[in-house]
C-alpha cells in the first residue's frame, strides 16, 4: 500500500488521511515525496470538501518556528521548506526555505485564514499570501534570511503576485495550489508538518 496507490485507487480522502495518520512521521514524508504532479492536482481536488484548516494547523505558540517539509510538482528543485511563525500580534508568516533561495530568494508571506473571502474560499481554507510585504522590521526568528519585498530582484517571477491556496489532507499533511494574479497556474505542493 501506497500514498500514490490509494490516490490512483480513488480511496476516499478520509481513508487516506487514516492511513496518513497511522504511518510513522519518516513514512509519511517518503510517502508524500513520492506523489507525480498528476497524483497532485487529484489528490487537491479530491481535497475541495475537505474538513477546513487554520492557523494552528500551520503554527504553534508565538515565536515558535514549524518547519513543514515540502514536495512540489515542477519538474526541478522538488524539495523545499515552509517555514511557519506565529508573532507577537497574532499573524503569522513564514518564508520558503530551499536550495535556490539565494538566487532567488526567500518568499515571504502571509498566511490567512480565506472564510469570509469567497472568491478565495473556492480554493482553500487557508491562503499563503505572498502579496502582503512584511516590515523589514517585523520581528521574525534572527535564524532566518532578511527579509526582503517580492517584488524585487529574481524572486519576482517567483513570487510576486501570487497565492497558495490551502486544503487539508490529513493531521499533518496538507496540500496546495499555486495561482499568479488570480489564475491557477496548475502547480501543486504538498506540505507534511515535522
Amino acid at each position: 500500500m501506497s500514498l500514490s496507490t490509494l490516490i490512483q485507487d480513488e480511496t476516499s480522502l478520509s481513508d487516506i488521511a487514516a492511513w496518513l495518520d497511522e504511518q510513522t512521521a519518516e513514512d509519511r514524508l517518503h510517502e508524500v515525496r513520492g506523489l507525480n504532479k498528476s497524483q497532485q492536482r487529484s489528490l487537491f481536488e479530491q481535497c475541495k470538501d475537505a474538513q477546513p484548516l487554520t492557523l494552528d494547523d500551520f503554527c504553534g505558540d508565538a515565536n515558535q518556528e514549524i518547519i513543514h517539509e515540502g514536495k512540489n510538482s515542477l519538474p526541478a528543485f522538488t524539495l523545499f521548506q515552509k517555514r511557519f511563525v506565529r508573532l507577537d500580534d497574532n499573524r503569522v508568516v513564514g518564508y520558503n526555505h530551499a536550495s535556490t533561495m539565494g538566487l532567488i530568494g526567500p518568499g515571504y508571506f502571509v498566511l490567512k485564514e480565506t472564510k469570509g473571502t469567497p472568491e478565495w474560499t473556492e480554493h482553500g481554507s487557508v491562503v499563503v499570501d505572498y502579496y502582503e510585504v512584511l516590515d523589514g522590521q517585523t520581528a521574525v526568528p534572527t535564524s532566518w534570511p532578511k527579509i526582503k519585498g517580492n517584488h524585487q530582484g529574481l524572486q519576482m517571477f517567483v513570487y510576486n503576485n501570487m497565492h497558495d491556496f490551502m486544503r487539508k489532507v490529513s493531521t499533518h499533511v496538507s496540500i496546495g495550489s499555486a495561482f499568479k494574479k488570480g489564475k491557477s497556474i496548475d502547480s501543486y505542493f504538498l506540505l507534511c508538518r515535522q
